[in-house]
């Protein structure tokens, strides 16, 4: 799926068209956005159909770039973490303005750019081996990747005193 979502992305920025050039733009954030849930849902769970792989892979929350302190792990990996954390930071900003931005702004647009970065982005996450991808996934549920998206309990989570 990655692939092919940069695939279509790469296609939607060589035509002249403003919208599907925005359209590339949001895409390729998105095909390195699976890439990384992908990595943090590989890094906990080995097999991709089970429930909870999916219900992982699925409340990885797009603000978790934002929080520079979850991609901070003790060991010389954390400059890889932090390159996927800042492109991917990145990639998000883009494709808000590619949203969001007013047709006049379209000019300040470079899908190609976008694509290119989600590429290396995509090669980076790839790169990172199962411990790797593991501590990472376990920094994320213990330090707020924002996991309860979706839950229907409004409980805070601090124990009751009894």
């Amino acid at each position: 799926m990655i692939d092919g979502l940069l695939n279509l992305a790469e296609e939607l920025a060589g035509q002249d068209d403003a919208v599907k050039k925005r359209k590339a733009i949001s895409i390729a954030y998105y095909a390195a956005f699976h890439a990384f849930c992908e990595m943090i849902a590989d890094g906990l769970v080995e097999d991709p159909t089970s429930p909870i792989y999916i219900k992982l892979y699925r409340h990885i929350d797009h603000g978790v770039f934002n929080r520079e302190k979850i991609f901070q792990i003790n060991d010389n990996k954390t400059k890889n973490f932090e390159a996927i954390r800042t492109s991917l930071s990145d990639l998000k900003q883009k494709r808000e303005e590619a949203d969001y931005f007013p047709a006049s702004a379209m000019h300040q647009f470079n899908p190609h750019d976008s694509i290119s970065k989600a590429r290396n982005t995509i090669e980076l996450i790839r790169a990172i081996d199962k411990k790797q991808q593991r501590d990472l996934a376990l920094n994320i549920l213990v330090n707020g990747g924002n996991m309860n998206r979706g839950s229907t309990s409004n409980k805070s989570s601090k124990p009751s005193k009894a």
